[in-house]
């Protein structure tokens, strides 16, 4: 979801910073990480 927001033609938060790369590669790590740790605990995964 956060890459889809990303490709879209419209004004966004930290579209001009030049670290913007690096911070959206963090949340996306950080939110696929935290789905893996429901999934486990869940037992689903």
């Amino acid at each position: 979801m956060v890459a889809s927001f990303y490709g879209m033609n419209v004004a966004l938060p930290l579209a001009g910073s030049p670290n913007a790369f690096a911070i959206i590669l963090a949340i996306s790590v950080v939110l696929s990480l935290g789905g893996v740790l429901i999934l486990r605990r869940m037992k689903m995964f």
